[in-house]
């Protein structure tokens, strides 16, 4: 039982290399229900794993991903996202992390603070770099930069929920585990 917690991690991490890879090559009415779990991921990693397991457990899925749709579509990796999940690490660390911390309302209040940032910094950078030739460099144009975000997930609705669904889904599911193990281990103990 003791290797079934590292076993959740891994699956953990190949769920976040398909779930960047394949919506993609499905069609837009169906990827905008897409829910994808990278960023949860990222919480879940600085909330649970220890500094070094967690990042490169997040950065290898986000990397093999992000190779993958390079190699499929041509798409190159966006940084800023590395930047996000960075953050997330950072979050998923300070304001959740430790296996004994188990409030809910926190982690879901982490959720929905990482969701907040990721809208923030990644509709500021697309901003700041002109993504879009109406990106005015003046506050209007910063506001309709965030327009633009809105609608975007207006469109795609699921994009929004990874911190606020995976997030939650995977502390649960690995504690759930990490509480079998340690059940495991007594009953092995006793033996």
């Amino acid at each position: 039982m003791r290797g079934y917690p590292l076993l959740v991690i891994v699956l953990f991490s190949v769920l976040c290399v398909l779930f960047r890879f394949l919506p993609a090559h499905l069609p837009s009415e169906i990827r905008i229900w897409v829910i994808p779990p990278l960023m949860g991921f990222a919480l879940f990693c600085g909330a649970r794993l220890s500094w070094t397991l967690g990042a490169a457990c997040l950065f290898t899925s986000a990397l093999v991903g992000d190779l993958l749709l390079y190699l499929s579509r041509g798409w190159e990796p966006v940084p800023i996202v590395y930047l996000c999940l960075a953050l997330n690490l950072l979050l998923g660390k300070t304001l959740v992390g430790g296996a004994s911390n188990r409030n809910w309302f926190r982690i879901f209040g982490t959720g929905g603070l990482a969701t907040l940032l990721f809208f923030l910094v990644t509709n500021f950078a697309s901003w700041a770099a002109k993504a879009l030739p109406e990106y005015e460099p003046t506050f209007s144009g910063l506001l309709y930069a965030y327009r633009k975000g809105l609608e975007f997930l207006r469109d795609y609705p699921g994009s929004a929920l990874s911190e606020l669904v995976w997030f939650p889904a995977m502390i649960w599911t690995y504690d759930w585990v990490m509480a079998l193990a340690m059940d495991s281990e007594k009953v092995e103990s006793k033996v």
